[in-house]
């Protein structure tokens, strides 16, 4: 079943690759979006060069440390407003409208704030991951069943022994589908904040 899955997507992924090269230069004007065959000779070339690797090891740290940041804020903040109920119903419209703002748009402001280092990318990369992780433990530790707690506190568990053996594994699973989504989203908003002002990094190479 394995090997049949794993051959799906290859073909899959295949046939993509295939269509978009034909399309390449024909119905795609290549200015705006390039060939397979020509990314795959630049990754060569900058291979050869020893210039990929470099690179790729900054755009890796940036995305790491801002999912690291993004991640333990998302959830402390997630667990907090999951316990604190009014705060949580008063603070409500500020943070979806805080989620609302494009993370594009944040770019050029956290470059004129940080600088074009690695600062501004850990940043941007942390914003995108923050509220993935903060609405899937928020979400996960308000969806588990009330009358699991109240079982738990007549077996004469305390507050933190609910949470921990209680709350916080029936929110797992809704935890690390966040974090699952927001390791690419790290990555995305690293590759974005070098596109937009950076020294190096893939971003940067891709100018």
């Amino acid at each position: 079943m394995r090997l049949r899955l794993l051959a799906w997507r290859l073909g899959f992924g295949l046939a993509v690759l295939v269509l978009w090269e034909a399309a390449a230069g024909r119905v795609i004007d290549p200015f705006w979006f390039s060939s397979p065959l020509r990314i795959a000779r630049h990754l060569i070339e900058w291979v050869r060069e020893g210039t990929l690797f470099g690179h790729l090891l900054v755009t890796l740290r940036e995305t790491f440390l801002g999912f690291l940041l993004g991640s333990v804020a998302g959830i402390a903040v997630g667990v907090a407003l999951s316990r604190l109920e009014f705060v949580a119903r008063v603070l409500d419209p500020f943070i979806v409208a805080a989620n609302g703002i494009p993370r594009v748009a944040l770019a050029p402001l956290f470059i004129i704030w940080f600088g074009i280092g690695e600062l501004s990318k850990i940043v941007l990369a942390s914003t995108l991951t923050f509220f993935l992780t903060f609405y899937g433990t928020f979400s996960g530790l308000r969806a588990v069943e009330p009358a699991y707690q109240e079982i738990a506190r007549v077996m004469g568990a305390s507050e933190r022994q609910i949470f921990f053996k209680v709350s916080l594994p029936a929110a797992a699973p809704w935890i690390v589908s966040a974090l699952k989504v927001g390791v690419p989203f790290s990555l995305i908003g690293a590759i974005i904040g070098e596109f937009m002002a950076a020294s190096r990094g893939l971003g940067y190479m891709i100018q």
